[in-house]
């Protein structure tokens, strides 16, 4: 047990707990991401889009008697199968070969390359272009839905680790004579400075649009929550070194340092009735927070029956 009271102890075993969030949410960030872009500049939408652009560059009266559209160089001689290039390289065949070629795409490519001028006359056009401003729109809300997922994914860790700070102190407490128990107690000060770390990237995903976002929801008390308790988590994080203990006092700084229960009720509300607030969500927070306030409700409890006892 002492062995593992002092490995537990140690930063190395610590640093990478706080940091490991950030290397899984960065991962996984730049997948999405990557994932979206290979979407947005496929070959089909590409060409899609390139034919809703001359519709809309069209004459609606005109006919389309003919079409075509362009491939790339390496799609063309894959298509044809490397066939017409021997002719560009010298084949000393038919001069006029390039006039009976043909080669097969599959059916979503073609009806892609197709889309607009598949339109006759008396056909519904406002509702094709409705559909592909659409779908455009729907490309944009998926960039969109990464950031949130993301917004509320660091913000999950901040209050995981948070949650982690909270528990430590009534632990130490309760379990006075744990040694794994006291070693856990030495990162606390690293724990509470990774949860204003998650709390910064939480923030900075929040004003993806500047402060257009923050003018449009400032109203919404689980928005003011949030910035209540950003800035409180902010003046701790500032405070949490030994120069602010010993320019502060010992006594000053620990009643500084308690506001930090003032952000419980807060972040609760944040998480919980954050948006629209579902029964759900509401159960989730209260999951969340449920072992923190059952170990500080013990701690409060034995401090209040030794008090009495005295």
């Amino acid at each position: 047990m002492n062995k593992t009271a002092r490995i537990v102890a140690s930063k190395w075993f610590a640093l990478p707990l706080c940091l490991a969030p950030l290397f899984f949410l960065s991962w996984d960030y730049f997948q999405a991401l990557s994932q979206l872009k290979q979407e947005s500049s496929s070959p089909i939408q590409q060409v899609s889009d390139a034919n809703l652009t001359s519709l809309l560059k069209t004459d609606p009266d005109e006919e389309f008697e003919d079409f075509s559209f362009t491939v790339s160089d390496e799609d063309f001689h894959e298509y044809t199968g490397g066939s017409f290039k021997q002719i560009e390289e010298g084949s000393t065949g038919n001069e006029n070969g390039e006039d009976n070629f043909s080669f097969v795409v599959s059916d979503d490519q073609f009806d892609a390359a197709t889309e607009a001028l598949s339109l006759q006359e008396g056909v519904d056009q406002e509702a094709f272009i409705a559909r592909k401003m659409t779908e455009s729109a729907s490309q944009v809300k998926t960039g969109a839905n990464v950031n949130e997922r993301f917004l509320h994914e660091t913000g999950n860790v901040a209050i995981a680790y948070f949650l982690i700070v909270l528990c430590l102190t009534p632990l130490k407490k309760i379990f006075s004579r744990a040694k794994l128990v006291s070693a856990l107690n030495r990162h606390r000060r690293l724990v509470g400075l990774t949860v204003f770390f998650y709390a910064v990237l939480h923030l900075i995903l929040y004003f993806d649009d500047g402060l257009n976002r923050l003018f449009d929801e400032w109203y919404l008390f689980y928005i003011q929550c949030g910035l209540a308790s950003f800035v409180t988590l902010s003046v701790l994080a500032i405070t949490s070194n030994g120069r602010a203990v010993r320019k502060l006092g010992g006594k000053r700084w620990k009643k500084l340092h308690r506001v930090l229960y003032l952000v419980i009720p807060a972040l609760l509300y944040h998480k919980g009735w954050a948006g629209k607030a579902s029964p759900d969500q509401i159960r989730e927070a209260l999951i969340w927070f449920a072992p923190m306030l059952l170990l500080q409700g013990v701690r409060l409890t034995k401090f209040f029956s030794a008090k009495k006892a005295s």
